[in-house]
């Protein structure tokens, strides 16, 4: 093969590439570099967040997980929002404290409950 050959195939594959970002839009961004990542969770379970977070996903990414453990492939860029959205959705549960008190007394009608 000579160089003008060369040349020519080498034209034809970046025009090819061009008319490929053209005619399929999502084809520049599935080519993006992926990461892999295992975050783990501190208060959830995978089974509750990966619904939430599948819609937010890149194209081409995956989201997977088991107990307190997510595997996310996404993105660089994609991952930073994940975790953005993850520091908000596993927060610690605040804490519900319930009180009973029964009186001992024997009139019903002086019995009563409260909540607090």
């Amino acid at each position: 093969m000579d160089k003008d050959e060369c040349r020519q195939m080498k034209r034809r594959m970046i025009v090819a590439m061009a008319l490929a970002c053209v005619l399929v839009p999502g084809w520049a961004r599935a080519a993006e570099t992926q990461v892999l990542e295992v975050i783990p969770l501190g208060y959830r379970q995978a089974e509750d967040v990966i619904p939430m977070l599948r819609p937010l996903l890149a194209p081409g990414g995956t989201i997977t997980g088991m107990k307190n453990q997510l595997v996310v492939r996404t993105t660089p860029s994609n991952l930073t929002e994940l975790k953005q959205v993850l520091a908000t959705v596993d927060a610690a549960p605040r804490r519900l404290m319930i009180s009973v008190r029964q009186s001992a007394g024997m009139d019903v009608s002086r019995d009563a409950a409260s909540v607090q």
